[in-house]
């Protein structure tokens, strides 16, 4: 569906559909072209699961996939950004900074900074299945919708003018990625831990524990409604651990 602030009259579209129009205006700072996309990476999987028989569905077109191109894109594009902004700063700094921006906490958090979260409500959380980063799951759809829509152009400016450069302060001091942290102790002591994680719920409300076992000992625990939440807390149990504990 054409959006109608952009290519048609007025007089002669929907009224919903000109207030949803002009709604991803004030999100994004420019129209969209086809709001199919939008509409898309607005619902939730349960929602999808209500109207599963939609056309749009069918031809493979749901939010979930976009969340998978969506989350490349934001990664690319915070990279470079970042390479840029810093050109003296080493892999190890580069790494971490991006994924404080990148995280489900940090996505969750400018879901709601630049007004996405009242799109959401209006178009989905009826359908709301339990996930504690829906949210941040619904930018990485809608950075895909731009993409989708207007092309990396846009989508670039939309990530770096809306999301990136006006929350950089308060996003570099979120917490730090637990398991990039695990994983960098592991590499500077020369040893390898296992993750097992283990999924419960429903396919619509899943749930996760992941496990990290070293040597027989089990050094963390976590759970979460990702399988990234679930890492990230183990991670976390896991550093407490080695601090209180050698490990040989």
């Amino acid at each position: 569906m054409s959006c109608p602030l952009f290519k048609y009259p007025i007089r002669l579209l929907f009224h919903k559909e000109q207030e949803f129009c002009y709604s991803l205006y004030k999100v994004m700072g420019f129209y969209p072209h086809n709001t199919k996309y939008y509409h898309t990476a607005l619902a939730t999987p349960a929602a999808h699961a209500a109207c599963k028989e939609s056309e749009s569905i069918q031809k493979g077109l749901n939010n979930e996939r976009m969340e998978f191109l969506g989350d490349a894109i934001i990664g690319n594009a915070v990279a470079i950004y970042l390479y840029n902004r810093f050109p003296k700063k080493d892999e190890g700094f580069l790494t971490d900074m991006r994924s404080r921006f990148v995280k489900r906490k940090s996505l969750d958090y400018l879901c709601k900074k630049v007004g996405l979260s009242e799109l959401i409500s209006k178009n989905a959380l009826k359908h709301q299945y339990h996930n504690s980063y829906v949210n941040g799951n619904v930018v990485e759809a809608f950075i895909a919708a731009i993409f989708l829509d207007r092309g990396i152009k846009k989508c670039r400016k939309f990530i770096i003018g809306k999301l990136i450069e006006p929350n950089f302060d308060t996003m570099i001091n979120f917490d730090p990625d637990y398991k990039t942290l695990f994983m960098q102790y592991m590499q500077k002591m020369h040893i390898s831990a296992e993750f097992k994680t283990e999924q419960s719920g429903t396919e619509h409300e899943p749930e996760f524990e992941t496990t990290i076992v070293y040597q027989d000992r089990t050094l963390g625990v976590g759970h979460g409604y990702t399988k990234k939440e679930s890492h990230q807390k183990a991670c976390k149990a896991a550093l407490e651990y080695v601090k209180e504990n050698n490990l040989e």
